[in-house]
């Protein structure tokens, strides 16, 4: 069964020396006093102590032998102060003070962490309460609740600006929808031009009208050269003189034919 504590300020029984002697070297925040256990998740530790201390507390970590003497995390925040869990392995037992945050906000971080039946998740998952909500200080609530306001407008304007882009996408893929579409249409247009140029072929050929040669000959090279025109055509601009030409050639072709048929 597992015996939960917390604790901001209460008194508790000295240190033993063999936690001491661990937390008392350069840089030692994690004291595994379970050396013939199962080996601990040190890079999950180490992390959640890094990200701690992002936080703005400095987190140490005791891990009692499960038939050991619980190492009360009190009592080590009481000589080095900050943030402190306990384990004792096999989580017969847990516990976590602190200096620095507030009842309320190490209440939430112990009991995100009691939920966790291994050391190393347990560790990260009272880790997480800091990292998402930054250190409650104590008298902090109007910093906490103006953190907070920050976090809801920061939201708000991703939220808006996601939605500003999803629109603006949206505009420009109908604008390339409506472009290419646009496109297929014009090309499909001119390309019906060539039947009608080649069947005017002979008529023009047996005519004595120079002008309606003129008018036949520069119709033949506008469609031969139309469809790679509109096949390169990148702007709207473009499609617009084409359109323009293309309806220009298929007047000029059916007033040569109502011509030359007279």
């Amino acid at each position: 069964m597992l015996v939960l504590l917390t604790s901001c300020t209460e008194s508790a029984d000295p240190l033993p020396d063999a936690v001491i002697a661990e937390l008392d070297r350069t840089n030692t925040t994690i004291a595994d006093l379970n050396a013939d256990g199962d080996e601990l998740p040190a890079n999950v530790l180490l992390q959640s102590v890094l990200r701690a201390e992002v936080a703005g507390t400095t987190l140490r970590i005791v891990v009692a032998a499960p038939d050991g003497e619980f190492v009360s995390a009190t009592s080590v925040v009481d000589r080095y102060g900050g943030t402190a869990i306990s384990y004792q392995a096999g989580q017969a037992a847990f516990e976590g003070a602190s200096r620095d945050m507030t009842e309320s906000q190490l209440d939430r971080a112990v009991g995100a962490a009691k939920v966790q039946s291994d050391i190393g998740e347990s560790a990260a998952a009272f880790a997480n309460v800091l990292d998402f909500e930054g250190l409650e200080e104590r008298d902090g609530s109007l910093a906490r609740t103006a953190l907070l306001l920050l976090f809801i407008l920061a939201a708000l304007f991703m939220l808006s600006g996601a939605w500003s882009y999803l629109q603006a996408r949206k505009r420009r893929l109908r604008r390339h929808y409506q472009f290419v579409n646009r496109k297929a249409v014009l090309i499909d247009w001119a390309g019906q031009l060539g039947p009608e140029v080649e069947s005017l072929r002979p008529i023009v050929a047996a005519s004595p009208d120079n002008a309606a040669q003129r008018t036949w000959h520069d119709s033949r090279e506008f469609v031969s050269s139309i469809s790679t025109a509109l096949a390169a055509a990148t702007t709207v601009g473009e499609l617009d003189v084409a359109e323009m030409r293309v309806g220009r050639t298929a007047i000029k072709l059916r007033n040569l034919r109502s011509s030359l048929s007279q």
